[in-house]
């Protein structure tokens, strides 16, 4: 696809994505974490607004479950909150800017010119999520931003969460994607009926279709793949037409 035309049809009206590993290479956890740790200033502050005493024992339990994918543990619950108070100081002060995996912000800003609608899914704090993407420019390009810890969205991995997010953005769960490198909250998402599911794999050794999402390398498939030319069918009007 040549990136430099705008194209007339997003083909969903709906494209909500997931950050860490998604659009921002998972060494982000590692950069924000590493500030934090290297600043005793910061530690500080974090436990002024936490409670917690004890900021790298809580880091590094959190790490751990982190490794082993635990994402709704209790200790990874900790170390995230202490994680989002951090990214939001680093972001907010200019200490750091959220890093992209290559491709993705000319990718998204295709979508958004197309006429998708493009939301936030994150593990972290809404705060977290839009002051990292305001750090590195792209804010402009998303509407809204939903989180895991929201009571009224709740674990990644329950088909509630997306169409709840579905329902606040006023759109059919059919004509929604959902973007992730997690093979887990990809499998949830087809169980919710999102219309196209994407699992972001660098390393995949074949794409295409899997378990009902579809596997591709980089964000740059997700914008070919869900964008048209002269072509006015939503993604639902297409699954319709096509039963």
């Amino acid at each position: 696809m040549n990136f430099n035309q705008i194209p007339t049809q997003a083909l969903y009206e709906l494209y909500l994505t997931d950050i860490m590993g998604t659009t921002t290479p998972k060494s982000e956890i590692t950069k924000v974490t590493n500030l934090i740790l290297d600043s005793a200033e910061m530690q500080e502050e974090i436990s002024r607004k936490t409670g917690e005493p004890e900021i790298k024992d809580v880091i590094n339990k959190g790490l751990e479950r982190s490794k082993a994918s635990q994402k709704d543990h209790p200790e990874f619950k900790a170390y995230l909150k202490i994680w989002d108070i951090g990214a939001q100081i680093g972001y907010k002060e200019g200490k750091l800017a959220m890093s992209l995996e290559e491709g993705v912000g000319e990718a998204l800003e295709y979508i958004r010119n197309a006429g998708g609608r493009i939301r936030v899914f994150s593990s972290g704090a809404v705060e977290s999520s839009s002051l990292g993407m305001k750090s590195n420019g792209l804010d402009e390009l998303i509407e809204a931003y939903h989180s895991s810890s929201q009571p009224e969205i709740g674990s990644k991995f329950k088909p509630d969460a997306y169409r709840e997010i579905a329902r606040q953005a006023g759109v059919d769960v059919k004509d929604m994607v959902y973007v992730t490198d997690d093979v887990k909250e990809a499998k949830v998402a087809v169980e919710a009926g999102v219309g196209k599911v994407f699992l972001i794999d660098k390393k995949a050794e074949k794409t295409g279709e899997k378990d009902g999402y579809t596997v591709v390398k980089n964000y740059k498939q997700v914008a070919d793949q869900t964008t048209q030319k002269d072509n006015k069918q939503s993604g639902a009007e297409k699954a319709e037409a096509s039963e």
